[in-house]
């Protein structure tokens, strides 16, 4: 009897063969990509052949003004030149104005920058004040509670300074604030 040998295996993974992975996918997107490519390449070829054509026609009635221009007066020239002078002359007093609302704008944006910020550091040192007092007031009220108002002179200064300091530097940001109002009043 033959000796019927059954097929081998392998012993490990390691010695398995490869398993290629389908390419079909790849080949489909390839394809597509191709496909896209191709019609990006004829729109960009319709596109350049309309350019083609409009430089074309520009260029057609470019040579007919030309034509026509030879024909025209020394007055009439003489009347083109001053119209295109005066066309020049208008620009340039335009692009002026421009110029000068656009720095007058510039510095109005400035002006009210500079006195919201100013606006908004004389809020926060009100609100600093005020809970200085309401500090200050509980601690009134706990020794009015406490029947010690005696020494209260010593025991609020340097709370007094520091409700002095506040009051001072919030007048001087009002007053700051009051000087540049005044300038962009006078921008407008």
């Amino acid at each position: 009897m033959a000796n019927k040998s059954s097929p081998k295996k392998p012993a490990s993974k390691s010695a398995r063969k490869p398993v290629k992975p389908k390419t079909t996918r790849v080949r489909r997107q390839t394809k597509k990509t191709q496909t896209t490519k191709m019609t990006e390449e004829k729109a960009a070829h319709r596109a350049l052949d309309t350019m083609r054509e409009q430089l074309k026609k520009l260029g057609d009635k470019l040579h007919e003004e030309k034509d026509v221009i030879p024909h025209l007066s020394d007055a009439t020239r003489e009347q083109l030149k001053k119209l295109g002078d005066k066309l020049h002359n208008a620009s340039d007093k335009g692009v002026h104005v421009a110029k000068e609302v656009a720095k007058k704008i510039r510095l109005f944006a400035n002006e009210a920058t500079e006195i919201t910020k100013r606006k908004i550091e004389l809020h926060n040192l009100k609100k600093k004040r005020e809970s200085l007092l309401l500090l200050m007031g509980e601690q009134l009220r706990n020794l009015y509670k406490a029947h010690q108002l005696t020494h209260i002179e010593t025991k609020f200064t340097y709370d007094f300074k520091k409700l002095d300091e506040l009051e001072e530097t919030i007048t001087e940001k009002e007053k700051a604030i009051e000087k540049t109002s005044s300038t962009l009043k006078a921008l407008k």
